[in-house]
């Protein structure tokens, strides 16, 4: 419902816009307890040299963030462990550094998906990154756990920098 009160008794002409943006609703996903990690801003910050994290949750369009420093020579090694049954479980992993993903994929450019960079159609992924130059005081990147198309699942994961 939509009600519109005047200010005055002033007579006055106006214009009403409605927009609709068609959204699902999932009740049966709950996220887990250490939401709200779902931007940049909120990433959880990990522990170096090994950062481990289980009982994590990602819902349909609900990405999680994970915020790593790497410096010049660094080699980044994330394993994402989870069990898909079917393709609403699918998870896959990407890499930002700033706003760009330097690991993009997408149901409709499907051919920008790669297993190289974890973003395989099976359970469990794995993906490593070099930092050649340009971080000798240091980058933030960030890993973030989607789920492909939609999906949703429980996984563990272990970023580790050397």
């Amino acid at each position: 419902y939509v009600k519109l009160n005047r200010y005055d008794a002033i007579r006055s002409e106006f214009l009403l816009d409605n927009y609709m943006t068609p959204q699902t609703c999932n009740t049966t996903c709950t996220d887990d307890s250490r939401e709200d990690d779902d931007t940049y801003s909120q990433a959880r910050v990990t522990t170096v040299p090994t950062h481990t994290s289980t009982g994590n949750v990602t819902c349909p369009n609900d990405d999680d963030f994970y915020k790593v420093r790497l410096f010049d020579g660094d080699v980044l090694t994330i394993a994402l462990t989870f069990t898909q049954s079917n393709s609403t479980q699918d998870l896959d992993l990407h890499l930002y550094k700033g706003f760009t993903d330097l690991w993009p994929c997408s149901p409709t450019n499907p051919s920008s998906c790669t297993s190289a960079h974890g973003q395989g159609a099976v359970s469990n992924e794995h993906a490593v990154h070099t930092q050649t130059t340009g971080c000798a005081a240091g980058c933030d990147y960030y890993v973030v756990v989607r789920g492909y198309d939609g999906s949703q699942n429980n996984y563990g994961i272990t970023i580790k920098v050397e």
